[in-house]
């Protein structure tokens, strides 16, 4: 009885043990080809080439450098801009034969 019992022990050993390989395999395929990175973002996360054009970095070292003026002149803006004038209008009564209606005789820009 004692064989009998050893035998179906090692039997059941052996099975639980493959059952254990196969679903550490299996898990470990779903892992390496189920992705949880949507695609979009996969395209993303691509490596840069490392290779450099040394042509285009050697022309970009030769441009002339230019300090940026942080300062804008107001001298010079202020000489252009100049407000705009007011325009006055002068009612003039026409004389009771015609209309009651008042006309603007004369627009003229006020001086500042």
């Amino acid at each position: 009885m004692k064989s009998n019992t050893q035998r179906d022990l090692v039997i059941l050993l052996f099975l639980t043990f493959i059952a254990v390989l196969v679903w550490i395999g299996v898990n470990v395929f779903h892992k390496l080809h189920a992705s949880t990175i949507d695609q979009q973002l996969n395209m993303q996360i691509l490596p840069i080439n490392p290779t450099f054009d040394t042509t285009t970095l050697n022309k970009l070292k030769q441009r002339q450098s230019i300090d940026p003026l942080y300062d804008i002149e107001t001298a010079t803006l202020s000489g252009l801009i100049t407000p705009t004038p007011s325009s006055t209008q002068t009612p003039v009564q026409q004389d009771s034969t015609s209309s009651n209606t008042q006309s603007v005789q004369d627009v003229t820009p006020a001086q500042p």
